[in-house]
């Protein structure tokens, strides 16, 4: 007579699953990681106005002009605010012109990105639109 032993393997046992305290510890360490990124993020924005703040205040006005357009790119959030001040007081007159045209081509692109089909985009479009 030949017996047959059947057993029940718990995942579990196989270390598949984990306890819920792990998943949280877990989810913590990623907020953690996020908000590490984010502010490391912001110092590497901030060590680039201070780059830009040479190029912004250059007595060369073609120098200026290409600042104003690599701080749009580069600053997503401060830099509306740094163009927009240049475009309102910068001494030379087609600085001024350079600044508006920048800050009215990014609202024309973060519009059409309103419209686009990856959620992603829509999304941070409308927030830096709302930013200014």
């Amino acid at each position: 007579m030949t017996y047959t032993v059947k057993r029940h393997i718990d995942i579990r046992e196989c270390g598949y699953a984990q306890s819920p305290s792990k998943m949280r510890s877990g989810e913590r360490r990623a907020e953690q990681s996020c908000s590490i990124a984010e502010a490391n993020t912001k110092i590497a924005q901030a060590n680039l106005v201070n780059t830009m703040m040479k190029s912004l205040t250059s007595s060369n006005p073609q120098e200026r002009k290409l600042a104003v357009a690599v701080v749009l790119i580069a600053l997503p959030e401060q830099g509306p605010v740094l163009v927009r001040t240049i475009a309102e007081s910068d001494e030379d007159a087609s600085v001024q012109s350079a600044a508006k045209i920048s800050l009215e081509q990014r609202v024309d692109v973060l519009i059409r990105d309103l419209f686009s089909p990856d959620a992603g985009l829509r999304i941070n479009a409308a927030h830096e639109l709302i930013q200014g």
